[in-house]
């Protein structure tokens, strides 16, 4: 929440509570941040012993092969749908799990069928929804005969 103080804390209430004290410096170390919780698993590549995992570290994706860490944890064995890391006696599995999302569509395929004309839809929308189809057939179309000159199969149209 961005603004957690101020609903704790409302500005204009006449009994507003003064902020918690704060610890005097020195006296609370901070504790190392763990790495582990913020790694999400997105693939796993190569064979048990030779390869590794795909995964996002603090919002950016890497390759990280058998044996190489994040932060304090390593790398330690690759499983089926997961990978085991290990930091000092500390053991743990992070899976890897199938996205329950649909597939990708073409944009303007799922355009089109998210904006089928409703009873009401104004002709002038549909009519500019309808020229939009057909622009991107088209270019499928155009796309397509330079894939078959280049020997490619075809592309599918909207």
């Amino acid at each position: 929440m961005r603004y957690a103080a101020t609903l704790e804390r409302p500005l204009f209430m006449p009994g507003r509570r003064p902020p918690p004290p704060t610890p005097p410096p020195g006296e609370v170390a901070a504790a190392p941040v763990d790495p582990l919780p913020d790694i999400q698993l997105l693939g796993l590549y190569g064979s048990a012993d030779a390869g590794g995992v795909i995964a996002r570290v603090d919002g950016q994706v890497r390759r990280l092969r058998l044996g190489e860490s994040v932060g304090s944890w390593a790398v330690k064995e690759l499983r089926t749908n997961a990978v085991v890391v290990a930091r000092a006696d500390d053991v743990r599995t992070i899976e890897l799990r199938r996205s329950t999302g649909a597939p990708v569509e073409d944009t303007v395929a799922a355009r089109a069928t998210a904006t089928a004309s409703p009873p009401g839809r104004p002709p002038a929308a549909q009519a500019a929804l309808q020229r939009e189809i057909e622009q991107a057939r088209e270019r499928v179309r155009r796309m397509n005969a330079l894939r078959a000159r280049s020997g490619l199969p075809p592309l599918a149209e909207p």
